[in-house]
């Protein structure tokens, strides 16, 4: 598991490039293409206040909801990777769609 201590860091895409499940110790975290993903699938967010419960709230996740995660992450991988050329469903072609959505919000086909 990954710790990710601050309100940005690239981390959580680093663990998801290496197969590891982020853990976001966070209230306030604005996550990547959180638009397109729900992180909750792939990722385990622990509000600070329970820091002091972590390594409990880790060894309570079954080995079967591990698997799941990671099988989630499988699907939302390529999102987080850069490529050159850029290719549809990496990470710059999400980076245009979400500006696209910003820029022409009621002609966006997101």
């Amino acid at each position: 598991h990954n710790i990710i201590r601050s309100a940005w860091t690239p981390r959580p895409i680093e663990a998801n490039l290496l197969g590891c499940i982020p853990v976001i110790i966070s209230d306030t975290i604005k996550l990547p293409f959180d638009y397109f993903f729900d992180w909750s699938k792939f990722s385990l967010t622990v509000s600070p206040k329970d820091i002091d419960k972590l390594e409990t709230i880790l060894k309570n996740i079954s080995p079967h909801k591990v698997t799941q995660m990671q099988l989630e992450m499988k699907k939302v991988w390529r999102a987080f990777d850069w490529n050159l050329p850029f290719l549809e469903g990496d990470a710059f072609w999400h980076i245009m769609k979400v500006l696209e959505r910003k820029v022409f919000p009621l002609h966006s086909k997101l």
